[in-house]
């Protein structure tokens, strides 16, 4: 009967570290690599990349050339944005900025936003001008002339809390509601309007003076607001 040989276990190769010796060295370099990166502070991204655990197991793992390729194939690079073209200046916004760049002996084009601030009286009577939304940043203004132009919304007016005479004579207003946060208002100006509700005038302690020819404000609240209003003058 022939003798059975026996199987002797496999025995590692002394060239090759063991598992603990393996850690070890892996340790090794992750603190070589901290160290290097922690010298230079444009790689503080990099040094919280090897400082963690999970993230450095993850780079361990080998990443063949085939594989690079491919990856490199598949990942296509967006598109840069788009650049979107500045809107181009409305007629209106054209001539309020001339306006104020003539008002300040300045061109349109070295305006600042600063400059505007420096405002403090601005005449638009006879410009044309329907849309008056450029007027928000005018923020020190105090008087406005806008009679004989085509404005019918004055919703940003209520901003100008420092406006203290306003001519709206020979508009399209007829809402004046926003005006009654104008609590420096002195003088103003609504003839020949399609104004008819004057109620918020009310809110107006400072009003002194105050046209309207040829409205639809009824006598009763002319009465109403001269009640409220005792030192305010009505021309009608």
């Amino acid at each position: 009967m022939a003798r059975k040989e026996e199987i002797q276990p496999a025995r590692p190769d002394e060239s090759m570290p063991d598992k603990e010796e393996g850690l070890s060295i892996r340790d090794s370099i992750r603190d070589k690599a901290k160290s290097r990166l922690s010298q230079n502070p444009d790689y503080k991204d990099y040094v919280r990349l090897v400082a963690d655990d999970d993230l450095w197991e993850l780079m361990q793992i080998p990443f063949s050339s085939e594989l690079a390729e491919l990856t490199r194939q598949t990942i296509v690079a967006p598109e840069p944005a788009a650049k979107v073209a500045a809107a181009p200046a409305s007629k209106d916004e054209i001539i309020i900025k001339e306006t104020i760049a003539s008002i300040l002996k300045k061109s349109p084009s070295e305006l600042t936003a600063s400059d505007y601030s420096k405002v403090t009286e601005l005449n638009l009577s006879y410009s044309g001008v329907k849309n008056i939304g450029p007027l928000k940043a005018l923020i020190s203004l105090q008087i406005l002339w806008l009679s004989n132009t085509q404005v019918s919304d004055i919703e940003l007016l209520k901003a100008l809390i420092n406006l203290q005479k306003l001519w709206l004579s020979n508009t399209q207003v007829s809402d004046i509601g926003p005006l009654k946060a104008l609590i420096n208002l002195q003088k103003l100006w609504l003839s020949n309007t399609q104004v008819s509700d004057i109620e918020p005038l009310k809110a107006l302690i400072n009003l002194q003076k105050l046209w309207l020819y040829n409205t639809q404000v009824s006598d009763k609240q002319v009465a109403e607001l001269k009640q409220a209003l005792p030192e305010l003058t009505i021309h009608r």
